[in-house]
């Protein structure tokens, strides 16, 4: 481990002291990942999601996770979770069916699937193919090349890719051409990427506790205040932002307007978020070992 790897990992100590700080990122198809969901959410008398008001009822989902950090859910309702303690990629269907994708991967941690099933997945520790996505059948896929412990992954509507590529204090897109560009400016080991329906990003500054939005035309915005170890991100239809707020334990929203709603509280170093298209938040309660859903 270099010099540069030894200063990430005494740096998210706190976040990833169960294993360790480096990160790779990969790609799984074959349904969504998903990632812990909230053991114990707290505080907040309801939840809100591109218009709709939630309630605290909360649905566990699935079981035997260990150090859940990423989520995301198809349009069928699979539930797919990067299971970074047991380096796997699990799909829980909508029956309670758990089918394990992908396994034998160093610490998976941001997730994302596309309209076709593929998996896209953030491996932490991996050194080859550090990005890669997983087809419902046949072997994974590399995704771009160049990164260095990426984390977060998302996809947009013409099948581009954006990753947090953590060890280099970057976020990359990687458009469907296999062109690798970067977003924004330097950062300081993002977490987490989300992008909306505008193509505009927004990043997990992780360790600069701040989340920034960039825009089409390269103009960078901070979004929210207040967070402590920002990781997973998520952006709804309307435009609101929500942020797996890891070290305050909380989920929290950024309304269209700047205002901040703390969704949640009571987690345990969530890293994971998504949403459905019925607007159910998914949540992924790292430190709890559980992944769960808050529905509307």
């Amino acid at each position: 481990m270099n010099d540069h790897c030894t200063v990430l990992c005494l740096r998210f100590a706190r976040r990833l002291l169960p294993l360790g700080a480096a990160f790779a990122i990969a790609a799984c198809s074959s349904g969504g990942l998903s990632s812990p969901t909230p053991a114990g959410f707290g505080g907040a008398t309801g939840f809100r999601a591109q218009g709709i008001a939630h309630n605290r009822s909360t649905v566990q989902i699935g079981s035997g996770f260990l150090l859940p950090r990423g989520v995301a859910v198809d349009a069928s309702g699979n539930v797919f979770v990067a299971d970074g303690g047991n380096g796997a990629v699990k799909k829980v269907a909508p029956d309670g069916t758990i089918t394990t994708i992908a396994s034998g991967l160093k610490l998976p941690y941001g997730i994302a699937v596309d309209a076709k099933d593929n998996v896209y997945v953030g491996c932490a520790l991996m050194r080859i193919a550090p990005v890669r996505y997983y087809p419902p059948k046949g072997p994974f896929v590399k995704v771009g090349s160049g990164f260095y412990l990426p984390q977060g992954v998302a996809l947009d509507s013409a099948g581009d890719v954006y990753i947090a590529d953590t060890g280099n204090n970057l976020a990359k897109k990687v458009a469907v051409n296999g062109k690798i560009i970067r977003i924004g400016g330097v950062l300081d080991a993002p977490a987490g990427i989300a992008v909306d329906a505008a193509h505009n990003v927004y990043v997990s500054n992780t360790l600069a506790n701040t989340v920034e939005k960039v825009t089409p035309g390269g103009i960078v915005t901070k979004v929210g205040s207040g967070f402590n170890h920002p990781a997973g991100l998520a952006v709804d239809r309307a435009g609101n932002l929500y942020v797996a707020d890891s070290s305050n334990n909380a989920i929290k929203e950024v309304l269209i307007g700047g205002k901040i709603v703390t969704l949640g509280s009571g987690l345990s170093g969530p890293d994971g978020v998504t949403l459905d298209s019925a607007g159910n938040i998914y949540v992924a309660d790292t430190y709890h070992n559980a992944v769960k859903r808050f529905k509307p």
